[in-house]
């Protein structure tokens, strides 16, 4: 019972976070491809985790000698059955962070990058799933039981090699933002957030170094304890392709923490400060307007806010204190507009630059009404 509750926690955690980052792209209207491949991810690992509870009822974790051949067949089948989806769940999980990357960073050396990236594990992915469908020729005899197996593949050369390209890409696809992100023109307090978000993908380095090394150790004893030893190895599977996936979804999550973050923050000062500040000041109403700038150095998180071809994103937080007598303060101020102290430089698609006045060049400081 705690194996399948291990698991269920994994595979439910993954299967929130996919859900948070869709119901995130849809209400900034910014889905893309990268959210089509976390859905494919999804989907496989969730087949990955039937697989595993077949395994759990058929006797896995137990000793070999304990367990009917009949249902040790089934466990086998069962296995047979999840190394394809294990790795076409990694494989989409980062092919959908590389693909997030190209929308994130529109730097050249980051496109090469994650466009030369992409093309290799395409490649790499594509053997690694065939040649689990193809281990055994003809396939039952990877669940037969017969020794030995000179139609199969020698798995020790094939299981030891697919692991280390596994562990290979999950360290480069971590490195690109890691290496990115220092040379970003943002605050601190954003880059730190930007380097928990995008750091979280060494959880998934280290599971999968893990599961390599228990794989060699299965190897190294042979097939006798196979159902008993490779209890471990299945945990680690599916924890890594579960993290692969929750790793993935947190950079588009970010609006989503920024604005509950901010919410949390209104609320604490609210009740801390709230009732004085009306006593002194009286009641008074404050929009405050925070812009973010997508050029090309800068990653964009919201793609809901347009302007001239180009995107552009902001969020409006309305603070102060007073009932009715701040409300219709703030819808005053509001039907009058909106006065931003801010420069202001939107880039078109076209390679124009907009401002306040409409005139080409490299955009004009003061006030802009919105």
């Amino acid at each position: 019972m705690q194996v399948l509750a291990f698991l269920v926690s994994f595979t439910g955690l993954a299967t929130i976070a996919v859900v948070l980052r869709l119901w995130t792209r849809q209400r900034l209207r910014s889905a893309g491809w990268d959210d089509l491949l976390i859905v494919v991810a999804l989907a496989a690992n969730l087949v990955l985790f039937s697989c595993r509870v077949v395994e759990i009822q058929h006797g896995l974790g137990h000793p070999s000698e304990t367990v009917p051949a009949s249902a040790l067949q089934t466990q086998l089948k069962a296995l047979y059955l999840s190394l394809p989806f294990y790795h076409l769940t990694l494989l989409a999980s980062k092919l959908s962070a590389l693909a997030l990357y190209t929308r994130l960073f529109r730097l050249r050396r980051v496109l090469l990058a994650s466009y030369s990236l992409a093309g290799l594990m395409c490649v790499a992915g594509t053997w690694m799933v065939l040649s689990a469908i193809l281990f055994c020729l003809p396939v039952r005899d990877f669940w037969s039981g017969t020794t030995p197996q000179p139609r199969c593949l020698p798995k020790k050369a094939v299981w030891l090699s697919n692991g280390a390209i596994q562990i290979a890409t999950h360290v480069v696809v971590l490195a690109i933002p890691l290496v990115v992100i220092p040379k970003l023109t943002l605050r601190r307090r954003v880059k730190a957030g930007l380097f928990l978000l995008f750091g979280l993908g060494l959880v998934v380095v280290v599971i999968s170094i893990v599961q390599l090394i228990t794989v060699i150790e299965i190897l190294t004893r042979g097939r006798g304890d196979l159902s008993h030893k490779s209890r471990t190895t299945a945990l680690l599977a599916s924890a890594e392709a579960s993290a692969s996936i929750l790793c993935a979804c947190m950079p588009p999550l970010y609006p989503l923490f920024s604005r509950a973050c901010s919410r949390c923050l209104s609320l604490v000062n609210a009740g801390a400060g709230g009732q004085g500040a009306a006593a002194q000041h009286g009641p008074k109403s404050t929009v405050s307007i925070h812009l973010t700038r997508p050029v090309i150095e800068t990653p964009v998180f919201f793609d809901g806010f347009r302007v001239g071809g180009g995107s552009y994103s902001a969020s409006v937080e309305v603070v102060g204190s007073g009932e009715r007598e701040r409300e219709r303060e703030l819808e005053r101020e509001l039907e009058q507009g909106v006065s931003v102290v801010r420069t202001v430089d939107v880039v078109s698609d076209s390679g124009e630059y907009l401002a306040d006045r409409g005139e080409k060049g490299h955009g004009h400081k003061g006030w802009g009404r919105w």
